[in-house]
């Protein structure tokens, strides 16, 4: 459902935070539920679009071409959406 949330690891109490050292990466850190925790959720067809209450930047895949060469792609607060899946 769209909205506002704070995405924690329930198992840690770890809680998905944009970083203050760049604003740009994400971090696991204990959940506090300032604004650099808070995401909101936009619908995008099947999915959502993930953006950062904290400076607008959305979820997003730093590197696609690493998907292809070392299997993996870092996730960042970037300008370009994606729509992601969610499993609850």
């Amino acid at each position: 459902e769209q909205g506002l949330y704070t995405v924690t690891d329930v198992r840690w109490g770890m809680a998905l935070d944009l970083s203050g050292a760049d604003s740009r990466s994400l971090i696991a850190f204990g959940a506090h539920g300032w604004e650099n925790q808070q995401w909101e959720f936009q619908s995008c067809g099947a999915g959502f679009l993930i953006k950062s209450a904290s400076n607008g930047g959305f979820l997003t895949l730093e590197d696609l071409q690493g998907l292809h060469g070392s299997g993996g792609a870092e996730v960042v607060a970037g300008q370009f959406p994606t729509c992601w899946e969610m499993e609850i």
